[in-house]
């Protein structure tokens, strides 16, 4: 078996006894965190709705999550569509992209930058746009739970339809656990990002995905998840809240 140490180093052993003594971090570890390969993992989302009764709707929510790894270095992109339509008429209209870069300085902590871009056409949002560092935390990472959470500043950018646009700089903040209640059976998530203008604590942004996840054969899965946004500083006849409840199918490779 091949043997890795906490400093790095590499040894190869038929066996190990508690004698040894050896700071062991990972026993036969997989090729990515040697460098003798990458990861690359993702999940793809579809949620779909289409009315043809008394009335006419189409509902389509899509959303996609990607990382790859290579020793120390992680990049993650992930993205979301929300297009609905009631008698032809578009009554949701949203997207964001998010991409980040990951050093892994250890395994509690790490530290990289990230660039977001959303729109919110209905809402009168036409771009916001947010980019900065953050130092992150991963306070757990085991097969059955994983908890991290990550603190930033951010340069805003926003355009709107109606108003004028905005520049600021922002505290940002994101949160991701997941918990396994039945192992192949049940996975609790909930993940969070949001962002704080640094001169006015009321223009709070918030997104929150708290759902519930059952895996099925061949990497498959369903969900039911509860989509929440708030917006601290919207114009008037707009609602701060914004909830979507939804039915997911999704792959994971």
């Amino acid at each position: 078996m091949r043997i890795l140490l906490e400093d790095g180093r590499i040894m190869e052993s038929t066996a190990l006894v508690q004698a040894d003594l050896l700071p062991v971090q990972q026993i036969n570890p997989e090729a990515w965190v040697t460098g003798d390969g990458h990861l690359f993992k993702g999940e793809a989302a579809l949620s779909l709705n289409l009315d043809r009764g008394n009335t006419r709707s189409d509902e389509a929510d899509v959303d996609t999550a990607m990382e790859w790894r290579h020793l120390r270095h992680r990049v993650k992109l992930s993205g979301e569509l929300e297009y609905d339509t009631t008698e032809r008429e578009t009554t949701n209209d949203k997207w964001y992209v998010l991409a980040k870069y990951d050093h892994i300085a250890s395994p509690l902590r790490y530290y990289g930058a990230k660039v977001d871009f959303k729109t919110d056409r209905i809402a009168g949002l036409d771009l916001r746009f947010a980019a900065g560092p953050y130092l992150g935390l991963q306070f757990i990472h085991t097969p059955e739970t994983r908890l991290s959470t990550e603190l930033g500043a951010d340069l805003v950018s926003e355009r709107f339809t109606a108003i004028p646009g905005n520049n600021y700089m922002a505290g940002s903040w994101s949160l991701d656990c997941s918990h396994t209640l039945l192992t192949d059976t049940l996975e609790l998530y909930h993940h969070q990002k949001g962002l704080v203008n640094v001169e006015s604590l009321s223009g709070v942004i918030l997104d929150t995905w708290t759902g519930l996840k059952i895996p099925i054969r061949g990497g498959f899965s369903t969900s039911a998840e509860l989509k929440a946004e708030y917006s601290g500083d919207v114009g008037e006849n707009i609602k701060p809240w914004d909830l979507s409840y939804r039915l997911k199918f999704g792959y994971n490779w």
